[in-house]
């Protein structure tokens, strides 16, 4: 009788510590953005569930992926983003991390890509899902201090595998991420990438091309590369072209594999 007894009372111990571990409704949260998507994911943990609205396209491009049903706050980037999935108007379930975001880097994209500026928009999000959610405020500034943590020990490892090498940088939107581990990748100058962007000025590409290949550089391009210079760039012999994350993937899964996929091409191109 005393077993049965201890064995209901362990019972119940591991039931109430399990409980507590893992909530049992998570907070529902919609976001624009697919990059949105992981970051809310990872920073809002076990006590959110965020349900991306877009995804991105083998371009690069965002594209509209589930309808919102009015079930959860949305959390956009700024107004601007807001407004290009139908949020026209101030709405109480609609929340921006930014007024007006400025321009940063390449596109609006690096902004995803720049390790300088990682740690200021997870803090928005913490921001929002803490005001949501203000008791579990501790577990959200936990998150986000996991999230400094691996962005810190990724870059970190890049750093370590690329520090020596050298090439040209001819992404769309990743380049401030590679840029970061790699101080020897050369970017071309802005009016230059506008006018090759246009398919104006490609003998200047071209001679760019010559010079890099001179020097056994790479050349790495990726999804949000404009097409004019992805196809002058495509013969290139040591080009690294990058593709986009899938939504359900780990951020720094991701980005990790930005290094590793160009450690392995540099292994791969060496005679």
């Amino acid at each position: 009788m005393f077993y049965k007894k201890k064995n209901i009372f362990v019972f119940f111990v591991v039931l109430y510590l399990f409980s507590m571990a893992i909530p049992l409704f998570a907070m529902e949260v919609s976001t624009t953005s697919p990059w949105l998507t992981m970051m809310t994911r990872f920073i809002g943990g076990d006590y959110t569930k965020a349900h991306p609205l877009s995804v991105w396209n083998a371009s690069g491009g965002i594209q509209r992926a589930y309808r919102y049903k009015g079930k959860s706050v949305v959390v956009a980037l700024d107004d601007k983003d807001a407004k290009a999935f139908g949020f026209k108007k101030a709405r109480e379930d609609v929340i921006l991390l930014y007024k007006n975001l400025p321009a940063w880097g390449e596109s609006r994209e690096s902004l995803f890509f720049d390790p300088s500026k990682l740690p200021f928009l997870g803090q928005r999000i913490l921001n929002v899902l803490s005001k949501l959610d203000p008791e579990n405020y501790p577990y959200y500034q936990r998150r986000l201090a996991e999230f400094q943590s691996r962005l810190d020990s990724t870059l970190e490892m890049g750093r370590h595998l690329l520090s020596v090498t050298g090439g040209m940088d001819f992404t769309g939107a990743s380049g401030p991420w590679i840029r970061a581990a790699i101080p020897g990748m050369v970017r071309p100058p802005n009016d230059l990438w506008v006018a090759w962007k246009k398919g104006e000025s490609l003998d200047s590409l071209q001679a760019a091309l010559s010079e890099a290949q001179s020097r056994g550089w790479i050349v790495v391009t990726d999804a949000w590369t404009p097409l004019s210079i992805r196809e002058k760039v495509s013969a290139y012999p040591k080009r690294i072209a990058l593709v986009t994350p899938i939504v359900e993937a780990d951020m720094f899964v991701y980005l990790n594999n930005i290094y590793l996929e160009i450690w392995r091409a540099i292994r791969g191109f060496t005679p």
